[in-house]
């Protein structure tokens, strides 16, 4: 080959290409890092994410934070760096998230060890009212706020099924929980039925999410419309249920607002 007309720019061009480029090119170099990262980035998007805990607890306080209601986080360094970071946790409360101790070793899931953070962070929640580790991405149709991501991959599929499933359960607990197992216990295992019955439709890949989350709406409408006839028939219902019985406070309906659930799906 003459070299002279390599340098005179005479020659024929090469390929870009990561296989026709010399191993010492500069581009060469440049494009397989590219290509290294973006392999790195797609395996990231598969895994499973953690929310920000004080925005899983207070999303109202914390949404202004953008890492705080981002798409979370994969790997549990991470999210102790926006601990760390973002909310200036004291030095004790940071050594005692220490992922690699007998602690978080036996702790298989993010989820599991997500949850232990948040029991760390916040040891007066009682375990019931901890929130689901990640909170559904909100967009404008209010069906999507109960919806997880779609996926391709079984495993990652598998884990927003879960999610799907602690989401609505929190969601109906933290919005009517205590008060319509108080009065009407029953109401709430049927609902139970109904969304696992919806769940069930991932068999579905194209259409599970879209009917799943109809099932909940139209479930949710019945729980609505069921609970503006408490303040009918309370007395009925205080006869037919033993209130002592109940491991939780009795609410009277004075005291109780059923709308809140009502307005997150219209906002």
């Amino acid at each position: 080959m003459n070299h002279n007309k390599i340098m005179n720019g005479s020659a024929i061009k090469r390929s870009a290409s990561v296989d026709t480029l010399d191993d010492g090119s500069v581009q060469g170099k440049r494009a397989r890092v590219a290509s290294t990262k973006k392999r790195e980035n797609t395996h990231l998007d598969q895994k499973p994410r953690v929310g920000c805990p004080f925005y899983q607890k207070d999303p109202i306080t914390h949404h202004k934070t953008t890492s705080c209601r981002g798409r979370g986080f994969c790997e549990m360094a991470k999210l102790k760096d926006h601990l760390k970071d973002i909310h200036r946790l004291p030095k004790r409360t940071i050594e005692s998230l220490n992922f690699k101790g007998a602690t978080f070793n036996k702790l298989r899931t993010i989820e599991e060890k997500w949850t232990q953070v948040f029991k760390i962070l916040f040891p007066k929640v009682h375990h019931d009212d901890i929130p689901p580790p990640i909170t559904p991405i909100c967009s404008s149709d209010p069906k999507s706020h109960f919806l997880p991501a779609r996926s391709e991959e079984p495993a990652l599929g598998e884990f927003n099924l879960r999610t799907f499933s602690s989401n609505l359960r929190y969601i109906l607990l933290k919005n009517y929980g205590h008060n319509l197992r108080a009065y009407v216990p029953q109401l709430v295992d049927g609902f139970e039925d109904m969304f696992d019955e919806a769940l069930k439709m991932t068999q579905y890949p194209r259409a599970w999410a879209e009917e799943a989350s109809n099932k909940y709406i139209e479930s949710f409408d019945g729980l609505y419309m069921v609970t503006q006839q408490i303040d009918i028939s309370i007395g009925g219902l205080q006869r037919s249920v033993d209130m002592s019985s109940l491991p939780f406070p009795t609410v009277s309906v004075e005291e109780t607002d059923f709308t809140e659930g009502k307005k997150c799906l219209q906002s």
